[in-house]
């Protein structure tokens, strides 16, 4: 599909759209184009029909944000059927509108500009149903299908006003008038907002703070006999937002006489003049809705909340652990793969997080999940004083065993500094090359310690030494098997402030010596390339840094395994290549030492969020998330398993249950459907389970899994996973794409080499857009790191691709041409293979190492190539560009403006050599070389394939009919099919087979 046109509400009375839905549904939203003016507003009506008879909901929007979704809540749930939307009356001076496709065919559901219909038009939109449209506080599938005691009465309630959505950057406004009868002995309020309150008691500011810590004030002397009154400003930056408050009065007589934040408090969107003083009258405020109740989450496990409410669950709760022994946790390498065992015993690696775990891990549970992946930071419990109180942790744990008390639980561990420790070390704090701008706030903000900083390290290892000794005398040690140490953006050890250029911090100073300006990083004298010879204090300062990061995480991570004499596991996110952001910055460039290292069991990474991805001649590459997308891994997953760890995909897509605009892309198209949420959910466990690695479902939302058939899914593949223990995981691969993490010290930087967003070119076109084609090859592919080759390997694959390995150097050179030698396999060169390395660049060292006699042209130049009537390749103009000048070669393809041949091959010693002067390659031409090659191709389709020896799963990529070729007799899961090598069947996009030996 093209990319999408913006059409402009400006030029049309009104913009509609004519639909059919399939499913039930209570939301609709829209997609708005990025126009940087772009701060009109519209109308969004939903009606029966183009006629407009009957108007089912309406809502007006201002200040619509640029590239944003605007979504309309209907007041009831309407079912399957035909319907029309349409925007009207702009507002604003500035231009509004819709994002639309163009299609190649009449559709029988128009698009509508005005009254003029247009059936080759689709606006961009998605209709979906959530039961968490009209909710506060979402809840899980367990606690809607299930009546439960609640607490009110006994504790206060987290209250806000009730809206839907919640605003963001908002203040709301709350009261409670009530009567004290006696004379006052003393009285205290305990009282926090989620995200900043402040609070006054009869006129009188009395507190102000955030969540997630209580204030405790002593408020005896602002009290009077009679009428009184509360009165709380509440700011909320995004959802989830409340006013959480209990005030305590003890009369003369002994007599205690309590106020809660209940549904009786009203509340408002609007400040008054005396609003905080008791005659104030509040008639017309609106009635506050509760959102939780005191042990509701997020809020419960956080700061010292649960150190004034003790959870009646707690009561006994570790009690029954006192009798077990502290629980082991291994992986081993067995039958092809690195597995999970805890006490001995081997258990499939599935487990699961929420924004809000304490109300979701009922529904994880009946999916039968019994582990667990709980987040806890440091700075939490870190007290500047040294009395660290690690409370919280243990009433998170402790609350989670009173819902499944056979959990386990891999903790996410912040190793964050808490703020008074930044205030307390400014000089240890991360120096920028580049000037901050608004962004700043953006991705954890900048303000944080330097990884290089010794100062820091030696106190947050001391830190985290108190907490793991406190843990292995506590009974929790029975139920705790490891621990992700966390620290960067978003916990993912990407460098704060990244795009802003770190490290000039004097800590980095000392660790990296000279420390380049902005200046000399983004300079790069050999085009695409830094020129070795005068750049090497750039390149060096790379190398340095990333291993400063890594050198990090293993400090830490050899303190967990020495306070817990190596019976938990230890991990990090680590090893991110694909779809690395700031590539030089981004703080995961050096792979080997982490992955060699001994005190770590397993990394960890968000699968591939890249939508629809096009080359620069715009060629469909393919996606990852959504319908039919690969659900790639950004990790090179054999060389992890080669290293004996173990991979945890995190399994994050939104889903239909998702009501929050800006949310809702992040499963992917068709993921605002219960079918499409569902296929990509199955896709995604599939991949894991067929693959042979772990994973952990990440509920961002919360309560995107929170429904009946989502819980069946996840279900069904956790008794899958119970067949798994007996498989053989080795990869049945014939094609492997190798890459190069170190090529990236040499390549030019991400700000001047540029792919979309803040990804680098090379990162963007040659690895990310090139490894959508490659998922698409219709057969396995292993992704590995060229420094984990091995000589076995040549004759294990059949077809070699060769991404983006630029830097070699002789030695390296030889190695591989003897790797290759008498293969039979098949080679593919991209680009600049061996070009730079140490001891300068070499069009002589690539001819050597393809085995074609390869020219640099002169100057820069479009970078398409034109081959059988195909073009494809890179968008804009580069240098260097090489060409084949060798006539024993085969010639392929040719640079576009005709330069000369630059898609070639030819035999060499024993292998086929492959050039490819650009990239990324399309599937088709990786289908066809695949299949010269003697590749074994196991769709009709260029389908998606992942597949160990025992398992597969294939994703459909279009509808229709497939013939899959398995390598050996198989059944097809959850069907009474035989065994057998070849099936026909016919699937529809998106739909994903998994095949089983056993």
């Amino acid at each position: 599909m093209a990319q999408p046109v913006a059409i402009a509400l400006n030029d049309h009375p009104h913009l509609g759209q004519l639909f059919t839905a399939e499913e039930k549904f209570n939301l609709l939203w829209v997609s708005v184009p990025s126009w940087s003016d772009n701060e009109g507003g519209f109308t969004l009506t939903l009606w029966d029909s183009p006629r407009r008879r009957r108007r089912l909901a309406s809502q007006a929007f201002t200040d619509i944000r640029d590239n944003s979704r605007v979504a309309l809540i209907l007041p009831e749930p309407v079912p399957p059927g035909t319907y029309y939307w349409e925007v009207s009356q702009r507002t604003g001076g500035t231009r509004v509108g819709l994002y639309a496709h163009r299609l190649e065919s009449d559709s029988s559901q128009p698009a509508y500009l005005g009254d003029r219909r247009d059936a080759r038009l689709r606006f961009l939109f998605g209709v979906q149903y959530s039961p968490y449209v009209g909710q506060g506080k979402r809840r899980s599938w367990w606690s809607r299908t299930r009546q439960t005691a609640g607490t009110q009465g006994n504790f206060p309630q987290w209250i806000w006003y009730p809206e839907t959505p919640i605003a963001d950057n908002a203040t709301r406004f709350f009261r409670k008038t009530f009567e004290v009868p006696k004379r006052i002995r003393r009285a205290r309020v305990i009282v926090t907002g989620d995200d900043a309150f402040t609070l006054w008691l009869n006129g009188r500011e009395v507190a102000k703070g955030g969540q997630p810590m209580l204030r405790d004030v002593d408020v005896t002397r602002l009290l009077r006999q009679g009428r009184n009154v509360l009165a709380a400003s509440v700011f909320n930056a995004v959802a989830p937002a409340g006013l959480l408050l209990e005030l305590r009065i003890e009369d003369v007589d002994g007599r205690v006489q309590r106020v809660f934040s209940d549904s009786s408090w009203r509340c408002s969107t609007q400040e008054s003049p005396r609003w905080q003083e008791a005659d104030y009258n509040h008639s017309r405020w609106a009635q506050a809705v509760v959102q939780g109740d005191v042990f509701a989450g997020p809020w419960y496990g956080t700061g010292n909340i649960a150190r004034y409410y003790p959870h009646p669950r707690l009561q006994g709760a570790l009690e029954p652990l006192k009798r077990e022994p502290p629980a082991r946790a291994e992986v081993r390498v067995e039958r092809g793969a690195p597995r999970l065992f805890i006490n001995g015993r081997e258990v499939f690696p599935l487990l699961a997080w929420s924004n809000d775990l304490i109300e979701f891990a009922p529904d994880f549970t009946h999916a039968g999940i019994d582990l667990f992946h709980p987040h806890y930071n440091l700075a939490d419990g870190w007290r500047e004083d040294g009395k660290h109180d690690w409370s919280g942790f243990v009433n998170l744990l402790s609350r989670l065993l009173g819902i499944n008390p056979k959990a386990y639980f891999l903790i996410r561990l912040g190793v964050f500094a808490p703020e008074w420790w930044k205030a307390k070390h400014p000089q240890e704090l991360i120096g920028y090359a580049c000037e901050l701008d608004e962004r700043q706030g953006e991705f954890g903000g900048v303000r944080h310690p330097s990884f290089a900083s010794e100062v820091c390290r030696r106190d947050t290892e001391a830190v985290l030494r108190h907490f793991l000794r406190f843990v292995e005398r506590n009974p929790l040690r029975s139920r705790v098997i490891g621990y992700q140490i966390a620290n960067g953006i978003y916990g993912e050890w990407h460098y704060f402030g990244a795009r802003y250029l770190p490290d000039t911090s004097l800590p980095m100073q000392r660790a990296c010596g000279v420390v380049p300006d902005a200046r000399a990083r983004m300079h790069a004298s050999l085009g695409l390339f830094r020129d070795p010879t005068t750049e090497a204090e750039v390149i060096r300062y790379y190398q340095r840094f990333h291993d400063v990061c890594a050198d990090t995480i293993l400090t830490f991570a050899q303190v967990v395994k020495q306070e817990t004499r190596g019976r938990v596991l230890c991990a990090a996110f680590y090893a991110y290549l694909l779809e690395n952001l700031w590539i030089q910055e981004g703080g995961h460039l050096a792979p080997q030492k982490v992955l060699t290292s001994p005190y770590l069991d397993f990394v960890a990474c968000p699968y591939a969020y890249q939508g629809d991805a096009r080359d620069g001649a715009g060629n469909w590459l393919g996606r990852s998330r959504g319908l039919s997308g690969d659900g790639g891994y950004r990790v090179l997953l054999e060389s992890i398993q080669r290293h004996g760890k173990l991979y945890f995909a995190e399994i994050d897509p939104s889903t239909c249950l998702e009501t929050q605009p800006e949310q809702m892309g992040n499963g992917g198209v068709g993921s605002e459907t219960l079918r499409g949420s569902r296929l990509i959910l199955r896709r995604d466990l599939a991949h894991m389970t067929a693959q042979g690695n772990a994973g952990w479902l990440f509920d961002i939302g919360p309560g995107w899994f929170a429904e009946r058939e989502f819980l069946e899914e996840i279900r069904a593949f956790v008794q899958l996973g119970r067949e798994r223990v007996r498989w053989n995981l080795q990869s049945s691969a014939q094609v492997v794409a190798v890459f190069q993490p170190e090529s990236f010290f040499f390549t030019a930087h991400w700000k001047t080499a540029t792919g979309e967003g803040e990804f680098d070119l090379f990162g963007d076109y040659f690895l990310n857009r090139q490894s959508r084609a490659i998922h698409r090859l219709g057969a396995p592919v292993d992704f590995l790191d060229i420094n984990d080759l091995n000589p076995g390997d040549a004759r294990r694959y059949r077809l070699f691709l060769l991404c983006n390995c630029f830097t070699l150097n002789d030695e390296q050179v030889e190695k591989l041409r003897r790797l290759f030698a008498q293969s039979g396999a098949t080679v593919v060169w991209f680009y600049a293979p061996g070009y730079v390395c140490p001891e300068g660049s070499s069009v002589e060292r690539m001819s050597r190492l393809t085995g074609f006699s390869l020219r640099l042209l002169p100057g820069a130049g479009g970078m398409l190539i034109e081959a059988d009537g195909r073009t494809f390749g890179l968008p804009g103009v580069h240098q260097p560009r090489f060409v084949v000048e060798d006539a024993s070669a085969e010639q392929l393809g040719r640079w576009q403006d005709g330069s000369g041949v630059t898609f070639a091959r030819k035999q060499v010693d024993g292998f086929t050599s492959v050039y490819v002067g650009t990239a990324p390659v399309p599937a088709e031409i990786l289908r066809s070389l695949a299949q010269e090659a003697g590749v074994r191709l196991w769709t009709s389709q260029p389908d998606i394939v992942y597949a160990c020896t025992d398992a597969v799963s294939v994703t459909a990529t279009s509808d229709g009919e497939r013939e899959i070729q398995l390598p050996k007799p198989m059944r097809l899961w959850q069907n009474d099919s035989s065994r057998q090598t070849v099936f026909r069947l016919k699937m529809r996009e998106g739909e994903t087979a998994v095949f089983i030996a056993s």
